[in-house]
C-alpha cells in the first residue's frame, strides 16, 4: 500500500494558503519520465510512461479565487497555458484539481 508523495507549496514561515501535489503508488514511480515539476504553489506537472510507448502528462492545479488580484489570476492561467502548449501533442493530457468555479453573476454575495 506504499505511496510516494510529491508536493509544492509555500515555504515555511509563510501562510500556506495553497499547494498542489501527487500521491503516486511507489511501484509506479519508476515509470515517471522525471520527478514531478512544481511550477508554482498552484501548479504541478508529471509525465508518466504508459503501454506501447505512449505517455500521459498530468497537471495538478489549484486556481486562485476571485478575491485574488488580477495579477495572481493571470499568472496562474498563463502558467497553465504554457504547460498545455509545451505538452507533447501525442501525450494524453489530464488536468485535474480545484478551479474554484462559481456559477452566476452575483459574485459580490459569494463568501
Amino acid at each position: 500500500a506504499g505511496y510516494t508523495f510529491f508536493w509544492k507549496g509555500k515555504p515555511a514561515g509563510v501562510p500556506r494558503t495553497s499547494g498542489v501535489g501527487f500521491a503516486i503508488r511507489t511501484s509506479l514511480v519508476q515509470n515517471l519520465e522525471c520527478l514531478p515539476r512544481g511550477i508554482s504553489d498552484r501548479l504541478m506537472v508529471l509525465r508518466i510512461g504508459l503501454h506501447h510507448g505512449n505517455h500521459a502528462t498530468i497537471v495538478s492545479a489549484y486556481a486562485p479565487t476571485m478575491t485574488h488580484t488580477d495579477e495572481v489570476k493571470n499568472s496562474f492561467y498563463e502558467d497553465l497555458e504554457n504547460i498545455i502548449l509545451s505538452t507533447d501533442k501525442k501525450d494524453k493530457l489530464i488536468i485535474m484539481g480545484d478551479f474554484n468555479a462559481r456559477i452566476g453573476s452575483d459574485h459580490t454575495l459569494w463568501p
